[in-house]
């Protein structure tokens, strides 16, 4: 098997990859010469962005001198994009994003693409099942961590703003000591004739019964909140229980929750307990206009 390197050409103008896969060509005074017929129609929009994942490699690049900005895999000779058009319109409007960086890390079977991009936020793809999400600290700002090692049996990044080191673990539910807000957000739920319909409930199938002894997450709660027809506007946190120390049997629920004729939905939670979300449910009622 002929030993292949690849170059990630710097050009932010247009960013077309050209002849980018080299071979070893057999000669110790240049080791590795173009592999001809190879060009790929994107290029590289921030040099840091550039990580080896599941057997590949993952870069935040534009489609040549179409511009725009994707999360680009490469497959082969062929880039595959798996960003979508939603984080794309975001990333798009926070101007020169040159200075993003990323990185790649595996936890628990689960391999992620880590994605900081400058003015838009903290991006991750789960390249296990194909899904994107945010991170960030409490108030929302973009999560810090850059660079990432596994060494002493922990998972170790670093910290932009202060220089620290930080472990990444899934059993502690701080980030240095404060607060972190989980959270999702539904597709728009309609009926297939896009009636009118009732709400009956809402139930959050997950892990419950994992509060603390004492303080808070003793009785910890998952907040729910909707918004009807256009989803710019969103009403009042209702609380559900997660259970407290013990109620295995406790299940997130709320009911009657109005009419509506698209909605969509909205939970959060904050509570330093494990979160473990295995779906929702909701139950509709459809009317006849």
């Amino acid at each position: 098997m002929d030993l292949v390197q690849v170059y990630m050409h710097n050009d932010y103008t247009h960013g077309e990859i050209e002849e980018s896969y080299e071979v070893n060509s057999g000669d110790a005074d240049t080791p590795f010469v173009p592999r001809g017929g190879t060009v790929m129609e994107v290029g590289l929009a921030a040099r840091d962005t550039v990580v080896k994942l599941d057997n590949s490699i993952f870069w935040l690049g534009n489609a040549g001198e179409r511009g725009g900005l994707t999360v680009w895999r490469a497959s082969g000779y062929t880039p595959t994009r798996v960003s979508t058009h939603a984080l794309e319109k975001q990333w798009e409007a926070a101007g020169d994003v040159s200075l993003s960086h990323g990185f790649s890390f595996r936890l628990e079977g689960h391999d992620f693409y880590v994605l900081t991009v400058t003015n838009a936020g903290t991006f991750v793809f789960d390249a296990s099942t194909g899904f994107w999400c945010e991170w960030g600290v409490r108030d929302l700002s973009d999560f810090d961590a850059t660079g990432f090692t596994d060494s002493f049996n922990k998972k170790i990044v670093g910290d932009s703003t202060n220089g620290k080191l930080h472990s990444l673990s899934v059993d502690t539910y701080t980030d240095e000591g404060d607060l972190v807000l989980r959270g999702g957000v539904s597709p728009p739920l309609a009926t297939a004739s896009n009636y009118r319909a009732r709400h009956n409930f809402v139930r959050i199938d997950l892990e419950t019964g994992v509060g603390l002894t004492s303080g808070q997450g003793s009785d910890p709660i998952i907040q729910i909140r909707w918004s009807d027809e256009d989803g710019r506007k969103f009403g009042n946190w209702h609380d559900m229980s997660m259970g407290k120390i013990g109620e295995t049997k406790r299940r997130a629920f709320i009911r009657r929750l109005g009419i509506a004729r698209s909605r969509i939905y909205e939970i959060r939670m904050s509570d330093p307990v494990q979160t473990a979300i295995l779906g929702a449910y909701v139950d509709m009622t459809e009317g006849t206009s």
